[in-house]
């Protein structure tokens, strides 16, 4: 059996091989062949034209002048099935340029030989001659290899000796002289002939003028003649008209005086009634109110009454309630007390040394608490140093000789008793997690690992033996501004993206329940307002991209509408783009943020059914969990038990298990797979491979069993009874604890993303910074302050016309908008007592778009009804 080979008018096919050990070669182009398997070998050369650039530099003619020669020459391997057979000997395995580079040795050699017996006049002057020459003495050559030339030509002869520019000046010059005096002949001619057409024509003017003044001479009397008759006739109709219009008026006062006198009854009649309803009224606003009254007032003292008695018999009741609980609550806590003073007893007496470190560790707080006491009335601090000394450094070796005091007052060698206790392989380690001040990574906070400041080691580094950490790397230079043109901004869209040596780039989806915060977020990773911010829900209605670029890197953020169910959509009278674009985003992204806002205790939990629903369709993208709002939330400690729930105790394949005996010690047990992994302490403390490992809460060298990180962790697809009952996603591969709104371990994240960006080609130029136009930046943003500043659904209900939209006289950008709203109440709420409402929204909106834009914004606001 076999295989059918075609081939194109293209390229050649060259069989070889086949039964009894036959050594004949067949050769196909533009046709096809058959190949028996095995025993027959099928391999393919391409007939294509090949140019080639031949440059020869420096080599000198027959006179010594040293040339810089380059020609472009036009070959392809010949078709003859000879020559073609001659070709395949040479040429077949060999790629193109392989083949190039040998016909452009030969090419250069002949050309260089040739160059050598001519002149530079012979070369210069009669190009195609040269060229020609070259081809018919390479043509042989190039022919012997199969290969036949179909042009060839001479692109540049130019020198570095002014050799070539010299031959010219002689009759340049000759030129320029006949120029010269042909220009001054000429002008002196046209002077001439000036003169003579300016006199004739000012004596053809002067007669023409003469002829107008006849012409107005005779007009002016006409008009006068005609103008007298006007005026007779106008004053014989003015007097008639008058005339006229008195008769007129007299007839007009008569009838006048008839109407008044119909006026005066009719009004008697009106003075009547109105005395008949004055009567009514005072006694329905004045009798009947006042009766009311009294009753009300008799109706509210006999409540108030009642109200008073009882609220004294509660009352009593409180107190007797109040004082039978604290008597229960103080027998228990002495109850409690007593049990503990027990227990500590005992532990001392088993434990021994292991019980007084412990003691001494709780003790030392309180002690530093009491030694910094009377700081606490000190407004300022000065400390001074020596030339060569650091303040840092003084602070560490103070803080390093905090053993040695500890033990010259309670005997107690802490380093020893650390560095001493003893840990079986693959015993769990307990981090307990303090509340320590300063903006550290979401493993810091949870670990208890205290920020590292300018490459010094901290006084907890200095105990546990931890090298001192580099601080981050900048993240570089301030982001693009938005072009104010939207004719500018498509062609910086559709350019063809400035791609570097490398290129890498990470598509990032960013999906939440709404009001989480997504689009805050967003404008915080690309350091410029791009996208709307409000406190009210949906204020992001479809989905819009924005681009980081550092270095070689691009980040594209897609950011979505809050994930909703259908039925909110239809109730709330949403947008289809709302519910559809969120899934849109995902079938485009590399890694999903999932954000979570932890301030909101109804949520905060479980992850809402949509978003699981999301992750469960698209489980091959990677997922990293944000928790947002940290900054709000009083009692961190619960950021543990929330990061358990809203992961199901895996993280990255590595289990979590949280305990809390008090809020206060909240303390997390990280199961370890294997005694290799030990050493867990030391990496979560900054030996990861860089910077940006150090914001996520995990580490990445443990996994659930034997499974390794990456491709192994495959989420399963889950349906909607799988759903139902699930409040977290155990396939994150990161977490992050952050405040969006006050930028804090916002660029912690961006690090992490820019890490993950995998190499590929860029999406976008450089200088682009969002995928919307400025006209759709510009409504987002006064549709987000009309949010912020309208109560309820007003604001939902405001259509935004832009009037104007142009570059003023000085350069600055001048947008005049129209506010439309349903009705007339909407308006007086939307400009506000004074017009304050419309104005703040005016100033606050030009200020972002001026942040947007860098430049002067001048921003006009109209409120109308809609017609």
């Amino acid at each position: 059996m076999g295989n059918c080979h075609t081939v194109g008018p293209n390229e050649a096919l060259v069989v070889s091989g086949g039964c009894c050990g036959s050594d004949e070669k067949q050769y196909v182009y533009g046709g096809w062949a058959w190949a028996w398997w095995c025993i027959t070998d099928t391999q393919r050369v391409s007939l294509e034209v090949l140019t080639i650039l031949c440059r020869c530099e420096n080599v000198e003619t027959s006179e010594g002048v040293p040339l810089y020669v380059t020609g472009v020459a036009q070959v392809k391997i010949m078709t003859e099935k000879e020559l073609l057979a001659v070709a395949c000997e040479q040429f077949l395995g060999k790629n193109v340029q392989d083949v190039k580079n040998v016909v452009l040795q030969t090419l250069e050699g002949h050309l260089r030989s040739i160059l050598g017996t001519l002149t530079v006049e012979q070369i210069y002057q009669d190009r195609d001659q040269f060229a020609k020459l070259v081809r018919e003495v390479a043509a042989p050559d190039v022919g012997r290899m199969g290969i036949e030339i179909l042009s060839f030509t001479i692109k540049d002869v130019y020198d570095k000796v002014d050799y070539l520019s010299s031959l010219g000046k002689t009759q340049i010059a000759a030129v320029q002289r006949d120029a010269d005096i042909g220009v001054a002949e000429a002008e002196r001619d046209a002077g001439i002939r000036e003169a003579e057409c300016k006199k004739e024509m000012l004596d053809v003017k002067f007669m023409a003028d003469t002829k107008i003044a006849d012409s107005k001479r005779a007009f002016e009397l006409q008009k006068a003649a005609f103008t007298e008759e006007v005026n007779i006739k106008t004053a014989e109709a003015q007097l008639a008209y008058e005339l006229q219009s008195a008769r007129e008026q007299q007839k007009i006062r008569q009838e006048e005086i008839e109407i008044e006198v119909v006026e005066r009854k009719k009004q008697i009649e009106v003075e009547e009634k109105e005395v008949a309803r004055m009567e009514k009224e005072l006694m329905a606003t004045v009798k009947q109110p006042a009766e009311a009254e009294a009753y009300r007032i008799q109706q509210i003292a006999e409540g108030e009454k009642v109200k008073q008695i009882l609220l004294a018999q509660a009352e009593a009741e409180k107190i007797r309630k109040i004082g039978e609980a604290e008597a229960f609550v103080i027998e228990a806590v002495g109850m409690a007390e007593a049990e503990g003073l027990k227990l500590k007893a005992e532990a001392l007496q088993k434990y021994g040394e292991a019980a007084q470190l412990a003691l001494v560790l709780d003790a030392l707080p309180e002690i530093a608490a009491k030694v910094s006491a009377p700081l606490s009335k000190v407004d300022e601090i000065v400390i001074l140093n020596g030339e060569k000394g650091s303040t840092m450094s003084d602070v560490n070796r103070f803080l390093a000789e905090v053993p040695a005091s500890v033990r010259a007052i309670t005997g107690v060698d802490l380093t020893k008793a650390l560095l001493s206790s003893p840990r079986c392989p693959g015993q769990d380690i307990i981090v307990y997690w303090s509340r320590w001040s300063g903006r550290s990574s979401a493993l810091g906070r949870i670990l208890g690992v205290p920020i590292r400041r300018s490459g010094s080691s901290s006084a907890l580094s200095n105990l546990l033996g931890i090298p001192a950490e580099a601080p981050p790397a900048p993240l570089g230079q301030h982001p693009p501004p938005v072009a104010t043109d939207k004719e500018e901004q498509k062609r910086l869209l559709e350019n063809r993206p400035d791609q570097p040596q490398n290129p890498k780039v990470l598509r990032i989806a960013i999906i939440g329940a709404p009001n989480a915060g997504k689009s805050t977020l967003s404008n915080q990773l690309l350091g410029r307002k791009v996208f709307p911010v409000s406190k009210k829900v949906h204020t992001t209605r479809c989905k819009a991209r924005g681009v980081i670029t550092h270095q070689d890197t691009q980040l594209i953020i897609l950011d979505t509408p809050g994930l909703t169910s259908p039925l909110k959509a239809k109730r709330h009278n949403l947008d289809e783009a709302m519910l559809t674009d969120p899934w849109d985003s995902m079938k485009h992204a590399d890694l999903v943020l999932v954000l979570v806002d932890v301030s909101d205790h109804w949520t905060r939990n479980s992850l809402s059914k949509e978003v699981l629903k999301c992750l469960s369709q698209f489980p091959h993208i990677p997922s990293v969990l944000v928790l947002n709002k940290v900054d709000i939330l009083k009692k961190k400690f619960l950021l543990l038990e929330i990061t358990t729930e809203l992961t199901e105790g895996i993280v990255n394949g590595k289990k979590l298990e949280v305990k809390s005996t008090l809020k206060q010690d909240s303390r997390i047990h990280i199961t370890r797979a294997s005694p290799l992994e030990s050493k867990v302490l030391r990496s979560a403390f900054g030996q990861e491979k860089n910077q940006a490992q150090e914001g996520s809460g995990l580490d990445r060298s443990s996994d659930v069993g034997a499974a390794g990180t990456g491709e192994a962790q495959r989420a399963e697809h889950h349906g909607p009874e799988d759903l139902k009952h699930k409040k977290g996603w155990p396939h994150f591969q990161e977490i992050f604890m952050l405040a969006a709104l006050r930028g804090e371990e916002v660029d912690t994240l961006k690090r992490y993303l820019l890490m993950q960006a995998k190499p590929g080609s860029w999406e976008f130029h450089s200088d682009v910074l969002t995928s919307q136009s400025p006209q759709e930046i510009c409504d987002n943003i006064i549709r987000e302050k009309i949010l912020e500043y309208l109560p309820l659904e007003v604001p939902y209900g405001v259509t935004q016309v832009t009037e104007i939209w142009e570059e003023g006289e000085c350069g600055e950008l001048l947008i005049v908008q129209s506010l439309l709203v349903p009705r007339e109440s909407h308006k007086r709420m939307l400009i506000g007592r004074g017009g304050k409402v419309i104005s703040r929204i005016a100033q606050e909106a030009g200020q972002d778009l001026m942040n947007t834009f860098l430049c002067d914004v001048r921003l006009k606001l109209r409120v109308e009804v809609k017609g």
